[in-house]
């Protein structure tokens, strides 16, 4: 029984350090993107300027 209280634990926190690093992959992932669209604006405004 303690055997298989441990494996769930092992589990449970497995699952949960997958969901923080898929939600870290995936907020990383919108920080690129908002990068890159800021240095799309950012050249379209310099390329206007000069």
């Amino acid at each position: 029984m303690n055997k298989n209280n441990k494996l769930k634990k092992e589990e449970k926190l497995d699952n949960l350090n997958k969901n923080i690093i898929f939600s870290t992959i995936d907020n990383l992932s919108g920080e690129i993107d908002n990068a890159s669209e800021n240095l799309e604006v950012y050249f379209e405004l310099k390329k206007n300027k000069i």
